[in-house]
């Protein structure tokens, strides 16, 4: 009783001084709370604060740099895993024609962000990164990552760290979500939901929609949502885009449109994925990749199928025609595994 949480972002100030701000619930009572972006500053308003505890979530925008800073100040703290940023400047693992890396080896990682570029904007070396990486994980009481497989992935680079699984949320009852048989003629909506990019799956629906169209498959893709380069999915034809959308009008948008079910074609392991959550809250099962969260999730909870990471776009189509027919047809191999 009485502990209230600040969230502190980094800003730079209207003077052009680099900061970090404080909010909270009780910004009445502590307006335009800044402090300059170092450590002693932190250490000073920790104190004056009586804080017992700070986590991190992110160093993006203050800098790895910084946020080791803080870690070394001897003060308790845990860290949250939202993505790879501590291994990755590419935050998300796809590299080289936008799929998914394979985590590989110190040496391609470097070719890849002198290749591609850091999205961090982050100036510290990869191998430093790294290092501040292991040593901000390794000082923290607790490592949490929302999903076994985000564990995994952290633990394999930074093999000395032990870290904690909890999950963002508990849903309940997904098992009973289920793909609607449907006569062959009779055309499919498939909803896709959330804002596509090309980790997210871009090309793929790309592709997917020009195929569709090619060979008159029996499918509309609608996206809640909007994407990466809007024009060329809407030229096909085959494609509605609602655009930007709140919350609470996903279901109502699922149900104008009659969705009947989702397709998750995101190529990046996630590390939880939201936006399966709310294909879940508005009663459809979805399709998803097997890699990362929401394949994780799936494989646990039920409410849907989970398909091999590099399916052909045939194979990809006659699945999404009729997911049920599929319902236990893959092994779960994970990220390597293809299908022709």
């Amino acid at each position: 009783a009485g502990i209230f949480a600040f969230v502190m972002v980094p800003e730079r100030h209207r003077s052009g001084r680099l900061v970090w701000r404080l909010t909270s619930l009780r910004d009445k009572d502590y307006p335009n709370l800044t402090i300059p972006r170092n450590a002693f500053s932190f250490r000073a308003i920790y104190k004056k604060l009586n804080c017992e505890k700070f986590e991190i979530h992110s160093y993006i925008g203050s800098t790895i740099e910084k946020i080791f800073s803080l870690s070394e100040l001897g003060l308790p703290y845990d860290v949250y895993i939202h993505d790879y940023s501590w291994f990755c400047p590419r935050i998300t693992l796809v590299a080289d024609q936008n799929h998914y890396c394979g985590e590989p080896a110190l040496q391609t990682c470097l070719s890849c962000v002198n290749t591609y570029g850091s999205r961090t904007e982050d100036p510290a070396p990869l191998q430093k990164l790294r290092q501040w990486s292991l040593r901000i994980l390794g000082t923290a009481q607790h490592v949490i990552c929302p999903s076994q497989d985000a564990a995994n992935r952290i633990t394999r680079q930074f093999t000395t760290i032990q870290a904690d699984v909890t999950p963002w949320e508990h849903i309940l009852n997904v098992d009973t979500l289920f793909f609607p048989q449907k006569a062959h003629h009779e055309k499919r909506i498939i909803g896709i939901l959330g804002a596509i990019s090309i980790e997210k799956g871009y090309d793929i629906l790309l592709n997917l929609a020009h195929f569709i169209k090619t060979h008159h498959i029996p499918i509309h893709l609608v996206i809640i949502g909007y994407s990466y380069d809007d024009a060329p999915l809407l030229e096909t034809g085959v494609v509605t885009m609602t655009g930007r959308y709140q919350e609470y009008e996903i279901q109502p948008l699922a149900e104008k449109y009659a969705i009947d079910w989702f397709f998750l074609p995101s190529l990046w392991p996630e590390t939880w994925s939201y936006v399966l959550t709310h294909i879940w809250a508005s009663n459809r099962a979805a399709i998803v990749y097997d890699i990362g969260a929401p394949a994780e999730r799936i494989k646990q909870a039920g409410g849907g199928l989970v398909i091999p990471l590099h399916t052909s776009l045939p194979s990809l189509i006659a699945i999404l025609m009729a997911p049920y027919a599929y319902l236990g047809a893959f092994k779960t191999q994970g990220d390597n595994l293809l299908v022709d």
